[in-house]
């Protein structure tokens, strides 16, 4: 059977773009009875911004298919591949015999809608035990390559306002490879600390999948302010004023869970390594690795077992800014310590420290009698816990960093809110806690996308 390659036509439809096999030296003879199956054309229904060459690099494997298998295969392949361009609200896959053809070539149609040019929406947003309101207004595909411009301004009970302004631009031979461009301004809430911190600023990031896992590769530059509470302690009056900080940072992040909130199986592995001083006067480096990994050990009933860890280190002799330092404690964390609850505290304000480490392990199952099984009872999970950690300064005994850790356990309700964030509703039980930590014995409240 001979090869074929990608020729694109242009039909008498502005809003049809039609990609052809071009046949060469094909033998009828030469096709098994048993996989009698090649494709002929591919049509794309339906675009009127969008360029040709972005939906033609997209689709091109499809000419590769030598079965009826293959054929399906790859035209539901080819659905997944326009669905991460993000710049279709519907897509349909049909498939046909070929006019012409002996019921061994077919045709593939797909049927398109393209989202609005414009899009704006306000909701709520979800984090690391917070919650606000966001008003979100986005450009999409800007020039008919799949480009977005995003603009968002936030208010949330820590972050007390942001606006990020974003470019994000697909490579056209890969979807999945991203160039994103980022202006931010934020205000942030650092009560646990006695501060607030006023950062601007702007990012480059770009986003390589491999076999692996995703990477993204950062360079940030941020002007950062603290304002300091008028009750704070000396040790964090000496953090006030302005700070520039120029960093480049790699994250590599491999995420096989088959849920987000409520996983059942699969790991996920997040390392990020970042370095701060080509310009600027905050010099340091910084690393973080998170470990996760889940098994239903019977139907319904999940452990999951969780690591993180992570360091930070001044390159100069001058001490790290509160800014830079490392927090543990609070109900995404180390459970029945108050946020930012663990390490060396100055009167009320929480200092941080250089290194940490936090462990769990969780038992998750169903609520007792499965009340509304198939619906509204699928959001409720039961949770039970066992959390340790520690977090200290370079200079302290190593021994008691490992040796001596904080820890806590209890158990709670989980409850999934809208597929994106969860809540926990915990009775949480601190033990081993040393001089300087605030606790949270009983009942404790945490919300996000994120926990240990």
């Amino acid at each position: 059977m001979g090869g074929s390659f990608v020729k694109p036509i242009y039909a008498a439809d502005a809003s049809q773009f039609v990609i052809q096999a071009e046949e060469t030296d094909i033998d009828e003879n030469d096709i098994p009875l048993k996989v009698p199956a090649v494709i002929k054309n591919i049509f794309i229904d339906g675009l009127c911004k969008t360029k040709n060459v972005l939906i033609a690099n997209q689709l091109s494997d499809l000419f590769k298919a030598k079965t009826f298998s293959d054929i399906m295969t790859e035209a539901h392949l080819g659905k997944l591949k326009l669905e991460r361009l993000g710049i279709f609200s519907t897509i349909d896959v049909l498939v046909d015999v070929s006019e012409d053809s002996h019921g061994d070539a077919f045709d593939v149609h797909y049927i398109v809608k393209e989202k609005r040019r414009f899009s704006m929406n306000i909701g709520t947003s979800i984090g690391a035990n917070e919650g606000g309101m966001t008003m979100n207004a986005n450009i999409n595909n800007i020039r008919g390559y799949g480009e977005t411009l995003k603009s968002g301004l936030s208010f949330g009970t820590r972050v007390s306002s942001a606006y990020e302004f974003a470019y994000i631009k697909p490579f056209s031979n890969d979807s999945d490879k991203k160039f994103t461009i980022r202006l931010i301004k934020s205000m942030e809430d650092k009560s646990q600390s006695l501060y607030n911190e006023n950062t601007k600023g702007a990012g480059f990031d770009f986003q390589i999948p491999s076999a692996l896992g995703v990477h993204v590769f950062g360079l940030d530059f941020m002007c950062r302010e603290n304002l300091i509470n008028l009750e704070a302690p000396f040790s964090v009056r000496e953090n006030a004023g302005h700070s520039l900080k120029s960093s480049i940072k790699h994250t590599l992040t491999s995420d096989g869970r088959d849920d987000w909130i409520f996983p059942s199986s699969g790991h996920l592995v997040k390392h990020s390594v970042e370095y701060s001083g080509i310009g600027g006067n905050v010099k340091s480096i910084k690393s973080d690795l998170e470990l996760q990994i889940n098994k239903e050990i019977i139907p319904n009933v999940v452990v999951s077992c969780s690591f993180q860890g992570g360091v930070v280190r001044s390159l100069t002799s001058d001490l790290l800014l509160i800014n830079d330092r490392l927090f543990l404690g609070g109900p995404v964390s180390i459970r029945g310590f108050a946020m930012r609850g663990i390490g060396r505290h100055d009167g009320q304000a929480s200092l941080g420290g250089e290194k940490y480490w936090a462990s769990g392990l969780h038992l998750y199952t169903p609520l007792p009698f499965r009340p509304g099984q198939g619906g509204f009872g699928d959001l409720f999970r039961l949770h039970l816990f066992f959390n340790a950690g520690s977090l200290s300064d370079f200079n302290t005994c190593f021994r008691d960093f490992i040796s001596k850790p904080r820890y806590s356990y209890g158990l709670g309700v989980m409850i999934m809110l809208g597929a994106v964030a969860r809540l926990e509703i915990n009775y949480c039980i601190p033990k081993n806690a040393q001089a300087g930590d605030v606790i949270n014995n009983g009942l404790q409240v945490g919300v996000g996308m994120s926990f240990l």
